[in-house]
């Protein structure tokens, strides 16, 4: 009660405080500079490159990280954060200026603040640029996307040569490979005859075969992806934990004497079948690389030949007809009930500091 008596007693400072604070942030709000958004929606063409790992989807293991639409967010995202991005826009528009900065590092700064951008639910990339000119938000919004265009362009490009260069180059060694095993197992048929295989070391001979060929290719994938990504990007730490997962299984089958190991029959065969079976062996080796590489090599060749669009744009920059901040209501709003706060706060605290005092002055007058 005594509170409630106060504040009636203090209503008008209240009020007349409140109501100050009020018409102030109305002022303030209706001086503040007016700003417009152009937003734009965009995502990725379905035109992605070769991937070595497709080739080895019958393997018990999930995606190894590897996800297209992450990684092309990633590279969209990558794109307006750097310099080159960042700078090319604060060049063509004389941002410097505009912005009234002192130097290009700090107009790139203050670029950022007029900047945004956001993925959403449906893992497209929305972005949006804002300028006090609705127009000049527009064009800015247009000339982003065609340079984020442009720069996606260029680095799938790259990686596309490199995936194609690292393929040509393996197959050729294959090629070579493939004939000097032919031209061996050739000569020994033609020096000691044909050796008939057991059907268990054919299978067995198959099965690592497919192995080798698996790692030869996470191998090559390894080797174009680190070109693309750091040495502790989980691509490649993925890629270098199924490298030497293959590579042990090989080594297990090539070594284990015991148990259901397929090599345990190349003791017992005589000399000759054991040389033909290591000969054969390679042979079925080369051809499983051959079989596996030629294909991603002509599917290389098609995407680093290809023109189409890098990005499809779902929505275009309009020039905004509305403000896109300040919102002056917000603004008015939030302060007044501030200064309402505040006012009662200063009411209680003056009183109670006042009642602190006078208490003081008694005792010491006592």
């Amino acid at each position: 009660m005594d509170n409630l008596i106060l504040l009636y007693k203090k209503r008008w400072f209240v009020i007349g405080n409140s109501a100050f604070i009020a018409v102030l942030s109305v002022i303030i709000a209706l001086m503040l500079p007016v700003y417009f958004a152009s937003n734009a929606t965009l995502k990725t063409s379905s035109a992605s490159s070769a991937s070595f790992l497709s080739m080895l989807s019958g393997l018990p293991m999930a995606d190894m990280g590897f996800s297209n639409l992450n990684d092309e967010l990633n590279q969209f995202i990558s794109i307006i954060e750097s310099r080159t991005f960042r700078e090319h826009l604060v060049l063509s528009f004389d941002l410097v200026n505009r912005y009234e900065q002192t130097d290009i590092d700090r107009a790139i700064e203050k670029f950022g603040d007029y900047l945004q951008y956001e993925v959403t639910d449906y893992g497209y990339l929305k972005i949006r640029a804002i300028d006090r000119n609705p127009a000049f938000a527009k064009i800015l919004a247009d000339t982003m996307l065609s340079l984020m265009d442009q720069m996606y362009k260029e680095m799938n490009q790259e990686e596309n040569r490199y995936n194609r260069q690292a393929l040509e180059n393996r197959l050729r060694q294959n090629e070579k490979d493939l004939q000097i095993a032919q031209e061996r197992l050739r000569d020994f048929q033609a020096k000691y005859g044909v050796v008939d295989i057991p059907a268990q070391t054919s299978a067995a001979i198959e099965v690592y075969s497919q192995i080798y060929a698996q790692m030869v290719a996470a191998e090559i994938e390894l080797f174009t992806t680190r070109l693309n990504f750091s040495p502790e990007a989980i691509q490649v730490k993925n890629l270098e934990a199924l490298v030497s997962n293959l590579d042990h299984k090989l080594q297990q089958l090539l070594n284990n004497a015991q148990g259901e190991s397929p090599f345990i029959s190349f003791k017992k065969l005589p000399d000759y079948g054991l040389e033909y079976a290591n000969l054969y062996r390679e042979v079925e080796i080369q051809a499983k690389i051959m079989e596996l590489l030629y294909p991603q090599y002509e599917q290389a060749r098609m995407e680093e030949m290809k023109t189409v669009p890098s990005i499809i744009v779902l929505d275009y920059p309009k020039e905004p007809l509305h403000k896109f901040k300040p919102r002056r209501a917000l603004i008015v709003i939030g302060t007044s009930m501030a200064g309402f706060i505040f006012s009662l706060i200063f009411v209680y605290a003056f009183e109670f500091f006042k009642n602190l005092w006078l208490a003081l002055k008694t005792q010491t007058g006592e």
